[in-house]
């Protein structure tokens, strides 16, 4: 382009210069938005399935882009995807199951051509993914058992299988596809793979069944996987089941009661057989345990004490449990573990080596509480605790109730003054009392504690110079904490205060002993108080006594004059209304003032007694007679000379209610609508008494004519709202007045009144516009409308606020409904419910504004009925009936219609052949069955029947009729060959199961189907025997012992029909006698002798009858024989376990054998029974223990602990056991002495322990047979004592010498003087210096020690030789 410039004015004058322009053509490429995509298609998806769009975008708005497939695609793509390249849509193109053979990825390249100049294109590479289904569903496992028993329950689980699929896309589907007979019994939950019982197994006899399964993916449901499972059914199978929630395993104390039970167990049969139990194959185990059969339980027992058994700490063995059948008895067994614990000894808990007990503990105070447990504690045992102690320890402590571990305190601690004690705690289980626990507890005493204190120091008090003698001055007091009694005494004093006063030592009254004297005015005494206890302990204090002498009496201000107060009863209580004042000359003390009177002034008035202000005490206003005037005494004292007093007179004058109820408006004047509701609130009428604050009560002044206010209203008097008392629509008064009074309930009471006024606004009524008549056919539609009511409202501009309501006038109300805000009438219920020609409905309108103003109308509903006949699908039926059909069943069923939908009723007309063979019944359905109602094979040849179906319609029923031909066809039943009568079968009861009874023929040559064989009865023989359907073979199904009924002969009927005809039958009759109760009880072994103690419990002792019989499940026992045997023992008729009827000792002749005959009856048909023989052996205890006691026998004190102090011998003239030897006696001489197992006493504890230092002690001894532990027999034992009997002996009896010099150190020790004493009391020998001065002036003896040291100097004397003679002896 060429450009030329110049001036307008010179336009030859010009410049140029050349422009060169570049266009960009067609700057912008097509663009993808992503270079590269990928898809996955599944093989499924069908021809024309839309994968995606492939657009591109181009900046340039002018371009039209193109798109095409690139060469270089993979093989098959063309094939299988095609690519629209209009819509540039991509998409299947053909069957993607069929590309297989091409593989499962497929990749080409889309271009985008802009088509511009110049042409620029853009390239995205596609890959489509095909999924496919690569992998077959399959079961697992593949194959798959399962059993069941004929028992199932329909409709139940069975098993189930399970299949997947490791490409699974949807759901695995589950499906029963065979064999036979397995799809018409069990089926499969197609979506879990459950398998159920659809069908009760025991209509078939088969035991196996073939289930064809298959499973596939809901998403390939073509590609199916297939498994089989058998399952098998067992027949009859009654296996025990023990139950398996129980341990089997029990832990049971040696020393367990015999005949107690310790473990139950408990089995099933499926079968519902009975369950009986015993113990097997463990003769260790019989001989110490049996179990008895109780119900549905097998009771463990012990048979003998397992203490006798000390090798084996455990029994193992099986329990077997049996369903009581002679033959194919199923039984099961279990294996029971009994584990013998050992009887351990208690364990005590809470041991403390030392307690502190206070002296002044009082008696059966507890101190401290024993803990313990027993880990195998017996049953019905507890554990016994006791103590035992050295010296007096036993004496002052004890347990009471030895069932429980308190150590109380068992006599007065004071009593001896021991600083400690040692008391030794036994723990045992009352039944084994030879296993125990023990603990010694040292008990540290605290002996008296403390020292009395006085409640004051010093105490002070006043008297008068006129007070007499014997008057008590003061009383001093101090208390002990360890409430030792305290006595009190003059201290320290100067002698004149023991002229004027003494102490009582009990009670601490200080008492004046004369006249005080003229000028002294005051005294100080000095007190002890001591507290009598050891060690005595003391308190000091003192006594201030003042005296005084009073001169003058308390006079009031003014004198002489009544003093007037007034005040309002309306003041509260504590209200101050005036005060007295007076004086008193000499006063000492406070004045102090008093109300000495007179009622009732007294119970409403006080004064201060320290101010003298006179105060209300109880509130004026409840005083019931409201007095105005009270009266009222005053006096006052010195506090300090409270009998000269001086006394005023005060009148006080009370003003009462004050206060006016006042309203809180002038007058009240309230409208209200004629339709205000009862109970609700008119207004509330408010006055108050502001002034008293009283309670305010309302009530209505009516001065109108009959009294017509209230007849409309009341007014509640607490309150003062006023209610209506009856609807104001009842009246047509527009206006009420009245007055309402409001009164206090102060007294006087004080009243107002106010004027009431109440104008009454009135509303009109809505009003209906015609018409009131409708005619509708009815067969109209539920909730359709019919008519539509028109009211108007009296208030302008308020029709939309009209509500309208269908009341009363049944049964209209029923079947019609109205719109509430539109007047609609529609239908409710079908009209065909109804059977009316006519409705009246009473339609009730108002404005939702005021309810009761309500108009009324009635709208009348005509209603067309029954506008259609009833018409029968056919004129005529033929059917065919075989003379066998049993009466009820279906012969024809006919069908009819009514556009009314009338419920029709069919009848059959004519013929009374056919109204006796056969009856018609009418459905629901509108059809008519007609059935068999009589033995066809009672009647003859044809029939031929008329059917009518009425629609019963209202007001006018319309029919129609058709003819029904009916053709019979006659049949014969089977016969029994040989001819019924000679069916007779003798059988043992213990004839095997399944054996053949006899074999039944009945052949029917025509039969249209197989001749059946049925047993019919009669009872109970069904249940002992049944018949093959097909092959009318009687077998034996059940035991014949146990039939409960014993039922000989057992009647069968067998009947024979034609399946096809199974009304058509004959009737066979067997007879089966049966031999029975081949076998009787046996008691096993048939004699045995028992021992049993003569004071065996009567509810524990026992012993347990075996008794066998292989017919019978429930034999009885019983006692026969001797009325001795009866009447000491007894036997349970189900267990035979005999027991004690009454204690052996009650036996006068004291027998020593006992025979008992046991009779056990099987029960059976016939009767059978057998005796045995027990023979019981009661060893008797007719003589006692005697003893080589009393005697006397004397010991040293210094015996050592051990060393034999006596030998007691017993003798027992009837011995069974051992003898046994224990001490009784009275504490403390038991403590000192024990007997061993030969009747040995010997010494327990040091004779030199006892505090006590008895001379003497008697010592109880206590013997028995262990056999008979119950018949003891003691003597005494009186041992004496030789305390201290010898004298010390110096370890020189010749003598001590020692040469010392003059100068020998004052207090150095010169020799050492030693004694011994046998009796081992050394440490407390005293050695003392005597007599032979002045050798006694020089030396000195340490008297524990036996040291001689000098005392003084040596030199003072001139003595070449001293003699001393040294004393030492004993402290005991």
């Amino acid at each position: 382009m060429y450009l030329v410039a110049y001036d307008s004015a010179r336009s030859a004058n010009q410049a140029s210069a050349l422009l060169l322009i570049t266009v960009e053509r067609n700057p912008s490429s097509p663009r993808f938005v992503n270079p590269t995509l990928s898809f996955t298609v599944n093989e499924r998806e069908p021809i024309g399935f839309r994968i995606n769009q492939l657009t591109a975008t181009d900046l340039d708005a002018r371009d039209v882009i193109s798109y095409s497939v690139a060469p270089g695609y993979t093989n098959g793509t063309l094939m299988f995807f095609y690519l629209n390249e209009q819509s540039v849509i991509l998409t299947v193109a053909s069957d993607l199951r069929d590309s297989r053979p091409y593989g499962n990825q497929y990749q080409f390249q889309v271009i985008a051509n802009d088509q511009g100049k110049p042409p620029k294109s853009a390239f995205l590479s596609v890959t489509i993914f095909v999924e496919r289904d690569e992998f077959p569903p399959f079961f697992s496992p593949p194959q798959k058992n399962e059993t069941i028993t004929d028992k199932h329950l329909t409709n139940t689980f069975v098993s189930s299988v399970f299949a997947d699929d490791r490409d699974r896309k949807g759901t695995i589907v589950y499906e029963l596809v065979g064999d036979g007979n397995a799809m018409a019994y069990f089926s499969i939950d197609r979506a879990t793979g459950f398998i159920n019982l659809i069908k009760d197994i025991k209509t078939t006899r088969d035991t196996v069944f073939r289930l064809v399964l298959q499973a596939y993916d809901s998403f390939y449901p073509t590609n199916r996987a297939t498994m089989y499972m058998y399952i098998f059914v067992q027949r009859n199978s009654d296996i025990i089941v023990f139950d398996t929630t129980l341990s089997y395993f029990v832990e049971v104390n040696e020393y367990r009661q015999l005949f107690n039970e310790i473990y139950r167990v408990s089995a099933t049969d499926p079968d519902g057989d009975s369950v009986s139990y015993r113990i097997s194959t463990n003769p260790l185990a019989q001989e110490y345990f049996f179990i008895a059969t109780e119900g549905k339980f097998g009771v463990l027992y012990i048979k003998k004490s397992l203490s006798l058994n000390q090798l084996n700490y455990t029994y193992v063995f099986l329990i077997e449990a049996r369903d009581n059948r002679q033959f194919d008895t199923q039984t099961s067994t279990k294996q029971m573990t009994v584990r013998v614990l050992r009887n351990q000894r208690p364990v005590i808990l809470n041991i403390e080596r030392e307690i502190t007990v206070d002296e002044r503990r009082p008696i059966g105070e507890r101190i401290y509480v024993i803990g313990a447990r027993d880990p195998d504690l017996l049953p019905g045992s507890v554990l016994h605790y006791q103590v035992y102690g050295e010296s007096l320890a036993p004496g002052l402590f004890e347990i009471v109730d030895i069932e429980k571990g308190f150590i109380t305190v068992a006599s007065n601690l004071m009593r001896d003054k021991a600083p400690a004690y040692n008391l030794t705690v036994v723990v045992y289980d009352f039944e084994l009392p030879d296993l125990m626990a023990s603990y010694t507890i040292r008990v540290t005493m605290i002996r008296n504690a403390n020292a009395p204190v006085f409640t004051s120091n010093p105490y002070r008090s006043n008297l008068e110079l006129r007070d007499l003698p014997g008057k008590i001055v003061a009383t001093i007091s101090a208390t002990d904490a360890d409430n030792d009694r305290v006595t009190y005494s003059l201290g320290s004093n100067l002698p004149e205060v023991a002229d004027y006063f003494r102490v009582n030592s009990d009670n601490g009254n200080i008492v004046l002993l004369r006249t005080l004297p003229a000028r002294r005015e005051s005294f100080t005494i000095n007190v002890q108080a001591r507290d009598n206890a050891s060690p005595e302990k003391f308190a000091q204090s003192s006594v201030e006594l003042t005296i005084e002498i009073d001169r003058f009496g308390p006079v009031f201000e003014p004198e002489n004059t009544i003093i007037s107060m007034a005040t309002e009863d309306t003041r509260p209580v504590g209200t101050v209304i005036g005060a007295v004042t007076a004086r008193d000359g000499d006063r000492r003390g406070q004045i102090v003032y008093e109300v000495v009177g007179e009622y009732p002034g007294d119970n409403f008035f006080g004064v201060n007694s320290t101010t003298g202000q006179v105060y209300i005490i109880t509130n004026l206003m409840d005083d019931a007679l409201a007095r105005s005037l009270y009266t009222i005494y005053i006096d006052a004292y010195d506090s300090l000379v409270p009998d000269n007093r001086a006394r005023t007179q005060v009148q006080i004058t009370v003003l009462r209610n004050q206060g006016f109820p006042e309203f809180d408006r002038a007058s009240y004047n309230e409208q209200i609508d004629e339709f205000h509701q009862l109970a609700v609130s008119v207004v509330n009428i408010t006055a108050r008494d502001t002034r008293d604050n009283d309670q305010i009560t309302y009530r209505m002044i009516d001065g109108s004519l009959n009294q017509i206010n209230s007849q409309f209203f009341y007014i509640e008097p607490s309150t003062g709202v006023i209610y209506l008392r009856k609807p104001l629509t009842e009246s047509t008064v527009d206006s009420f007045s009245f007055r309402v009074e409001a009164t206090d309930d102060g007294l006087p009471a004080r009243s107002r009144d106010v004027s009431v006024v109440f104008s009454v606004i009135r509303v009109g009524l809505p009003t209906f516009s015609p018409p009131f008549a409708i005619d509708v056919p009815e067969d109209k539609p539920t909730g359709q409308s019919i008519f539509r009511v028109n009211a108007q409202n009296p208030i302008s501009g308020r029709n939309p606020f009209l509500r309208y309501e269908l009341i009363g006038l049944p049964p209209a109300n029923y079947f019609f409904v109205i719109n509430h805000t539109t007047g609609d009438i529609s239908v409710n219920r079908s009209l065909r419910n109804g059977d009316l020609l006519e409705y009246r409905l009473q339609v009730k309108v108002y404005d939702e504004a005021t309810p009761t103003r309500a108009s009324y109308q009635t709208i009348t509903v005509s209603v067309r009925r029954n506008i259609y006949p009833p018409k029968i699908a056919a004129d005529a039926f033929d059917v065919i009936v075989y003379d066998t059909d049993p009466i009820g069943k279906e012969v024809v069923l006919i069908n009819a219609t009514d556009a009314d939908n009338d419920p029709l009723v069919f009848t059959i007309l004519g013929d009374a052949r056919c109204l006796s063979a056969f009856r018609i019944e009418s459905s629901v359905y509108n059809y008519g069955a007609i059935y068999v109602n009589t033995d066809l094979r009672s009647t003859t040849g044809n029939f031929q029947c008329t059917v009518q179906v009425s629609d019963g319609g209202f007001p006018v029923p319309q029919t129609d009729t058709a003819l029904v031909n009916i053709n019979v066809i006659r049949a014969q039943p089977p016969v029994f060959v040989p001819p019924p009568g000679n069916y007779i079968r003798p059988v043992r009861e213990d004839q095997p199961l399944n054996s053949n009874i006899i074999d039944l023929d009945a052949p029917k040559p025509d039969a249209r189907g197989q001749v059946v064989y049925e047993l019919v009865g009669d009872f109970p023989s069904p249940y002992f025997f049944q018949v093959n359907r097909t092959t009318g073979v009687i077998t034996q199904t059940n035991d014949l012992r146990y039939d409960s009924l014993g039922t000989n002969p057992y009647i069968i009927k067998v009947v024979a029909y034609d399946s096809a005809v199974p009304s058509v039958r004959s009737t066979a009759t067997v007879t089966v006698s049966v031999e029975r109760n081949l076998n009787g009880p046996r008691v096993v072994p048939p004699s045995v002798t028992i021992n049993a103690s003569q004071d065996s419990p009567v509810h524990s002792w026992g012993y347990l009858v075996n008794v066998t019989d292989p017919d019978s499940r429930n034999p009885t026992c019983s006692i026969i024989g001797t009325a001795v045997a009866q009447e000491f023992f007894k036997i349970d008729p189900k267990t035979c376990l005999i027991t004690l009827r009454k204690s052996l000792l009650d036996d006068p002749l004291f027998r020593d054998i006992y025979e008992i005959t046991v009779k056990v009856n099987d029960n059976g048909v016939p009767e059978k029974f057998s005796t045995g023989q027990v023979i019981v052996l009661v060893p008797r205890d007719l003589q006692n223990p005697v003893l080589n006691l009393p005697t006397t026998v004397t010991v040293l004190e210094t015996a050592l602990i051990g060393s034999n102090v006596f030998n007691v011998d017993a003798t027992d003239g009837d011995q069974k056991g051992n003898l046994v030897y224990r001490i009784e006696g009275v504490f403390p001489d038991m403590m000192f002495f024990n007997i061993d197992a030969t009747g040995q006493i010997t010494l327990r504890n040091s004779l030199m322990s006892d505090s006590q230092q008895d001379q003497s002690y008697t010592v109880v001894v206590e013997v028995y047979d262990d056999f008979w532990p119950s018949n003891k027999h003691q003597g005494t034992l009186t041992v004496n004592v030789n305390r201290n009997p010898s004298s010390p002996v110096f370890s020189q009896p010749n003598g001590y010498f020692r040469t010392i010099n003059a100068d020998f150190p004052v207090g150095n020790v010169v020799l050492t003087v030693n004694a011994t004493d046998s009796d081992q009391r050394n440490p407390f020998l005293r050695y003392e210096l005597i007599g032979l001065p002045p050798a006694n002036n020089f030396f000195v003896i340490n008297s524990t020690t036996g040291d001689i040291s000098v005392n003084r100097s040596l030199r003072n004397d001139d003595l070449l030789e001293y003699r001393l003679q040294v004393k030492v002896y004993d402290v005991t």
